[in-house]
């Protein structure tokens, strides 16, 4: 996917690993949801959603 979606219209915030991995972190307001996504070259990887951010901080340090 080279973008995020427009339906992710909350507030969002970029998130560097350790090891230098780029991932971004977004809300969707209407469905009370948060998505981790990994930046590629090619765009963003959809990797996992969630009903509290907080849990993606601990899957994107465990995404290899």
């Amino acid at each position: 996917m080279k973008r995020i979606p427009q339906t992710e219209n909350g507030y969002g915030v970029r998130y560097c690993t350790s090891d230098m991995r780029l991932y971004q972190i977004t809300q969707c307001l209407e469905k009370k949801k948060h998505t981790l996504w990994r930046l590629t070259d090619e765009g963003y990887v959809r990797l996992i959603s969630s009903d509290s951010p907080y849990d993606l901080y601990e899957a994107a340090e465990n995404d290899k």
